[in-house]
């Protein structure tokens, strides 16, 4: 998608003199510029990945004949790009959820063009795929916890890969939860209620506490986020 400037002259075979005009034509074989002299370059877009020959033939005017064709290689590379992440969404979600993760490809300068291809959204263990002009897929979740999604861009004949900085994304059981046995693990302990607990949430115990109980634990019990 970058423009690169092609230099090319003409000069008269002595015993020849006075001054050229007209123009000197330039191609890759696909793409075509021209220089107007008393100038000296034109640019030509580079479309396609890989060598190119670029040929510049001087068309002729009334007192000077037409030249024979010049050419020089030019090599054209991959343009660079820069995936991002831009939302998931709901953030926090539920185990289950589906979760909608946007994200974007964007042409690093001075490349230009429009990618093509795939881009894939994990966290290393769940992942989803879209495309490049979908901008997003849906991904969902099989465990409470925090998880940091990436977008990896997989590239394409013109456009390099890339992949993005992390996004961090949690998973929780609820903004409310419900302590109801004195257990150490398992469904209605206080560890599972602080592990499952999405930030801001509340933690309650049912009325079997009313009289003041016991809970044996068998480790710490880290608590990570306001609740």
């Amino acid at each position: 998608g970058q423009t690169y400037t092609v230099g090319a002259s003409v000069s008269i075979n002595s015993p020849g003199a006075g001054t050229l005009t007209g123009t000197i034509n330039v191609t890759d074989g696909t793409n075509n510029c021209s220089i107007v002299l008393p100038a000296m370059t034109c640019n030509l877009p580079a479309t396609t990945v890989g060598a190119v020959t670029v040929s510049a033939t001087y068309a002729g005017d009334t007192n000077f004949n037409a030249s024979p064709t010049a050419q020089l290689a030019h090599n054209i590379g991959q343009a660079q790009t820069t995936v991002t992440i831009g939302s998931s969404t709901p953030n926090p979600s539920t185990v289950g959820q589906e979760v909608i993760v946007t994200y974007s490809v964007a042409v690093t300068a001075p490349g230009a063009g429009t990618p093509t291809g795939t881009v894939t959204i994990t966290d290393g263990t769940n992942s989803c795929v879209g495309t490049v002009a979908a901008g997003q897929c849906t991904i969902t979740f099989t465990s409470n916890g925090s998880f940091t999604l990436t977008a990896t861009y997989s590239g394409e004949t013109n456009f390099a890969g890339d992949t993005s900085p992390g996004l961090v994304h949690q998973v929780c059981g609820g903004a409310a939860a419900v302590v109801s046995n004195t257990n150490d693990t398992g469904a209605g302990s206080l560890r599972e209620a602080l592990a499952g607990i999405c930030p801001g949430g509340s933690i309650t115990f049912s009325p079997d506490f009313a009289t003041p109980q016991t809970i044996t634990l068998a480790g710490e019990i880290v608590i990570d986020s306001d609740i």
